[in-house]
């Protein structure tokens, strides 16, 4: 999930902020504000946070953005929320980013962009905002808006476990769940014999999806490697792809889900080491190059053609699903 961080974060945070700052004038307007808001006097609070906002204090960005998101004292503004955000972060304001990440991950007050949430979530996340690091982890297991990548996906899960984070623990029992079922369910590792990419024989013209292919891939060690070198929507223009480049024998394509979305991925080679299937890249045809191929472990593939076949959904890590407001929340007393 795309955690709601509520409860006492923002009145922890405020208070923090007063001992740093105690005796500035900026602190005793946050101070002021943060009282009104705590009575519910939002109007009070934005007469007090406007004007240290307007002078450029990331904290005054921040909480009235949060103020627009909910409504709190103005109109209920998305758009206006995510400008003031912006504000904030272009300042370094790690919860800034996070609510920037959420916002376009979910479509709210900017067009939704799964690229954008991942920068955004980046930046949170170096500076050790935990949520941050675990729905980074989250956009790599999925390949939202980034390249699908379970290396990276592992060190975000891990470093937000590290600080505490249960879902990020769930999520690396679930990914040690699904290697263990892929390599019980593979064949034994023949790496001193290599295999001939050939799942299937002849041109698979206007034919369906090929089990053959499926099947082929998941007899491939689960610790080797191939590269993904085409991903579509529409089968019949995978089909023309491997046609077109004379991949017949030489490729494979299996189903996939991508952010709830079916899609056919292409896959070429066969590679012990990660390494050499990033080499392998640079040797591919400029016509192949175009569509920016890159290396997946056979127990990515494996994966993904279970979730496609409806197998494999229990152990998976929890799919981020969608939230009604940024966060964190206003002040309030619920717990998190």
């Amino acid at each position: 999930m795309y955690k709601l961080l509520r409860g006492c974060f923002l009145r922890q945070m405020l208070f923090v902020l007063w001992l740093v700052l105690a005796g500035t004038v900026a602190a005793s307007g946050i101070e002021r504000g943060a009282r009104a808001y705590d009575a519910g006097d939002y109007a009070t609070a934005l007469k007090e946070w406007q004007p240290l906002a307007d002078q450029g204090d990331p904290t005054a960005q921040f909480i009235i953005g949060v103020m627009y998101a909910n409504g709190q004292g103005v109109e209920k503004n998305p758009a206006t929320a995510v400008a003031y955000y912006e504000k904030a972060a272009q300042q370094g304001y790690s919860v800034a980013q996070y609510n920037l990440g959420i916002a376009y991950a979910m479509g709210q007050g900017v067009v939704k962009d799964h690229a954008k949430a991942a920068e955004y979530w980046q930046n949170a996340a170096e500076q050790g905002f935990t949520q941050a690091q675990y729905n980074l982890g989250s956009l790599y297991y999925y390949g939202l808006g980034v390249k699908e990548d379970w290396i990276e996906a592992r060190k975000w899960y891990e470093l937000a476990a590290a600080n505490g984070s249960e879902e990020a623990k769930q999520a690396l029992h679930g990914m040690r769940g699904e290697q263990q079922l892929a390599e019980a369910t593979s064949e034994p590792d023949r790496s001193d014999v290599p295999t001939p990419y050939q799942p299937t024989a002849g041109t698979r013209k206007n034919k369906p999806v090929s089990e053959s292919d499926e099947q082929w891939l998941l007899s491939r060690p689960s610790r080797r490697y191939t590269i993904q070198i085409y991903l579509h929507d529409n089968e019949a223009a995978v089909l023309a792809y491997i046609n077109k480049h004379d991949l017949q024998n030489r490729a494979a394509y299996h189903r996939k889900f991508v952010d709830g979305k079916l899609l056919y991925a292409v896959v070429y080679g066969d590679y012990e080491e990660s390494s050499a299937a990033m080499d392998a890249i640079q040797e591919l045809p400029d016509a192949i190059q175009r569509h920016k191929p890159w290396v997946r472990s056979y127990a990515q593939v494996h994966t993904a053609i279970r979730r496609a076949r409806g197998e494999f959904a229990a152990s998976a890590p929890p799919t981020p699903p969608s939230v009604t407001a940024p966060v964190p929340a206003p002040v309030t007393d619920e717990s998190e």
